[in-house]
């Protein structure tokens, strides 16, 4: 993700993670990706036939609210003309737990094993 103010350049190249920009807008920081390879194929599947095509904007919106125990919100907003009739918003909270210890992952050892 850039975050040096760049624009998007005119002629972007489809590639299956797109080019993404990211700005501060009041205190949320905003992510935006284009430029993604068509697919038919999850993770990203936004609707009921499955897939995406190449025109999909994704726009991620992460902000912290604050206080005794902090709070992270994302607000995804895919667009996609090729495959929507509408923008698909999701949202996303996660809670902080500062006293809770985050344990090894025992799948990191059995390589190949997910």
């Amino acid at each position: 993700v850039y975050l040096d103010g760049r624009a998007f350049p005119d002629m972007l190249e489809s590639s299956s993670l797109g080019y993404s920009v990211g700005r501060v807008e009041n205190g949320t920081l905003v992510i935006e990706t284009r430029g993604l390879v068509a697919s038919t194929y999850p993770p990203i599947t936004i609707n009921a036939a499955g897939g995406h095509s190449d025109q999909l904007k994704a726009i991620e919106r992460y902000t912290v609210t604050p206080g005794d125990t902090p709070v992270l919100t994302l607000e995804l907003t895919l667009e996609d003309p090729g495959t929507l009739t509408e923008p698909y918003v999701y949202y996303k909270r996660w809670i902080a737990t500062p006293n809770i210890e985050i344990l090894t992952d025992s799948c990191s050892d059995r390589p190949g094993v997910f």
